[in-house]
């Protein structure tokens, strides 16, 4: 609030410029009061003495116009007050907390075209577990803070510009903080913080099967420190392995360290549980994994930072961040250790790289002599380290074009294989060459003609493909002799246990697949199988037309009795048809085919006034008895 009462406003800035063209300089005074959030304000008095006043010379409204026109937003004219045998006039700056303090300072520098040098000002509020307090350190004084002022007057033509340097001198500086009061010469300086924050803090983050693995170290300088904290500290430590961490303490050297350990299964979890141990959010975390050239590489960026439970000030310490690989990779780029500062800071940034985890791997060779030759890789990998890396393994296994690759899911792995092929044994190690990144030296001969005992000399050495020579893990290898040959003799030391018909297995040694093998032709047996058959089917064919025709002959034999002349089977036929008449319930019968057909079986013949076997039948119709008879069972009615 502005008060005029006392002074006009023009009548204060005549004697002010009259201070400023004299040379005597206005006396400031700086009072900043601040509590323990930070909050609070900066007063500047200017002050001029009686004495002053005898040097009034110049016209008070211009300069009263010019003070209007410069003054920035962010300070405030509290009017112009008689004190003692002078005059004061103030200006205020109020804030809420120290950001808000360091922005205002920094505009206020801008509007006098002073540069802002981020080191100039120091100033730190906390209420924390460790440190509470406040620390305010500046390399200026409130002449920096008026230099507007001053410069306003040049601009306007009220202050000669060779002059300005004796405008001003610097009075009492005070620091108010919590109600007491601390004097300060001319820059501010207060620094009433209890620090009792670690002095020493390291991290070291492992890369294992699982996930990660991390390891906060936590040090003070001074056994007495602790020893005056100790409910302090062991209560800090307490609440965190209520969270699920190992904490293990050592006092054996000069001062106190408390080291914490913890798992995680992927890094959301990582950087959680590290914000809680750190009473911290501003902790990052990330592991990217891709593959390339047969490895999984892992690129990491880690951040922490300890603000609230380190130690401030001069002895702060950084957290020396240090990323350790799984013991199966190796380190590219930067070294694994890397500090890094942890307000403001830079986050690490590594990468490492780790072969592929295979298992089951196997190489398989299946080898004709004299026709087509192919090779099978096969390994398999946890279906969870690869995701998202199936097709670019699968593809990655095509090395200089050649072979045809295949992956399967099988519950918890994927299975890759690839397969090289040659329709010749020259053909295919001119493949498996080019495939491979190295020369096969494989050949096979046709040692029939020689002293040896066999008909085919094989001999070679199959290496493992490039991407996977240098890695320790075990492969089963497996020759397969295959287009009627057989194994001989297995001249190779490895592989031969396990020999079991045409194959052989055995556990591959770093140099790849051996194979020095001597062969020989299987016997021809499709001949003599096909003489077997002849030899059973030819007889059995003979028996069975032999039978045939024999059963026809005794049809022909039995079927139809011969009949004495003009007496035919059925009633009324007639033999110069061609054809018996039709019996009843059949087709005709012709007379070439009576003696193959089954007597027909017909109703009785109409009664005539005697019966068969009658003697009126016998007397001259039917012939002689016995023939008679002979009829009648051959025919019966």
């Amino acid at each position: 609030m502005t008060d005029r009462s006392l002074i006009p406003p023009s009548v204060f800035w005549v004697l002010l410029l009259a201070v400023f063209l004299a040379g005597c300089g206005a006396k400031i005074d700086t009072l900043l009061t601040v509590d323990a959030t930070g909050k609070g304000s900066r007063v500047m008095t200017l002050n001029l003495s009686a004495d002053d006043l005898e040097e009034i010379s110049a016209s008070i409204d211009d300069i009263d116009t010019s003070i209007a026109q410069h003054l920035p937003e962010q300070l405030e004219y509290s009017g112009i007050t008689e004190s003692g045998d002078g005059y004061s006039a103030t200006l205020t700056m109020t804030f809420t907390d120290a950001d808000d303090y360091r922005s205002q300072v920094q505009q206020i520098f801008n509007a006098g075209d002073i540069p802002w040098d981020e080191n100039s000002l120091i100033f730190n509020s906390s209420q924390e577990k460790f440190v509470s307090g406040v620390t305010i350190i500046e390399t200026y004084t409130s002449a920096d803070l008026l230099a507007w002022l001053t410069n306003g007057l040049v601009s306007d033509g009220l202050l000669d510009e060779g002059n300005v340097s004796n405008a001003y001198e610097l009075g009492q500086t005070t620091v108010s903080y919590d109600g007491v009061d601390y004097d300060s010469f001319n820059q501010v300086t207060l620094d009433k913080r209890v620090d009792n924050g670690f002095t020493d803090v390291s991290s070291i983050i492992s890369l294992t099967e699982t996930g990660f693995h991390r390891e906060f170290t936590f040090g003070i300088d001074s056994k007495a420190q602790y020893t005056s904290n100790s409910d302090l500290y062991d209560g800090h430590f307490s609440e965190i392995e209520e969270l699920g961490a190992q904490v293990s303490k050592d006092d054996s050297s000069t001062g106190v360290s408390w080291t914490v350990a913890f798992d995680a299964a992927d890094p959301a979890a990582l950087i959680d549980l590290s914000n809680k141990i750190l009473s911290s959010e501003e902790s990052v975390f990330t592991a990217e994994t891709a593959y390339d050239s047969g490895s999984i590489t892992t690129t990491i960026t880690s951040y922490a930072e300890c603000s609230t439970i380190c130690a401030s000030g001069s002895s702060a310490t950084s957290i020396r961040e240090t990323i350790v690989p799984s013991t199966d990779s190796s380190q590219a780029g930067d070294p694994p250790v890397v500090e890094t500062p942890y307000s403001p800071g830079t986050p690490l940034e590594t990468t490492v790289r780790t072969p592929l985890p295979m298992e089951n791997v196997g190489l398989e060779l299946n080898l004709d002599p004299t026709g087509a030759v192919s090779s099978i890789f096969r390994f398999s990998l946890p279906s969870a380290e690869i995701a998202g890396m199936s097709q670019d393994i699968a593809d990655s296994l095509l090395q200089g074009g050649q072979g045809a690759v295949n992956s399967e899911e099988q519950e918890d792995n994927t299975v890759f294989s690839v397969k090289i092929s040659g329709d010749s044994p020259e053909e295919f190690t001119s493949n498996y060459s080019t495939w491979a990144g190295f020369d096969v030296n494989f050949t096979v001969e046709d040692v029939s003609d020689t002293e040896l005992d066999g008909d085919y000399y094989v001999s070679g050495t199959l290496p493992l493909p490039g991407f996977f020579s240098d890695a320790e893990i075990p492969v089963t290898g497996t020759v397969r002799i295959d287009g009627g040959y057989e194994i001989n003799d297995n001249l190779a030391p490895v592989p031969q246990a396990g020999e079991e018909g045409n194959t052989l297995t055995d556990t591959v040694q770093a140099g790849g697949l051996n194979v020095e093998v001597l062969l020989d032709k299987k016997p021809a047996i499709l001949p003599w199988i096909l003489l077997g058959l002849a030899l059973i089917l030819i007889p059995a064919i003979m028996i069975f037309f032999i039978i045939r025709k024999r059963k026809k002959v005794a049809a022909a034999t039995t079927n139809y009795p011969v009949q004495p002349e003009g007496h035919y089977p059925y009633r009324g036929a007639d033999p110069s048809a061609g054809a018996y008449p039709q019996a009843p319930g059949g087709p005709p019968v012709a007379p070439g085919e009576a003696a193959h057909a089954q007597p027909p079986i017909h109703p009785p013949a109409p009664h005539h006034g005697f019966q068969p076997g009658s003697e009126e039948m016998m007397n001259g119709h039917g012939g002689a008895p016995e023939q008679g008879r002979r009829d009648t069972e051959q025919y019966p009615s």
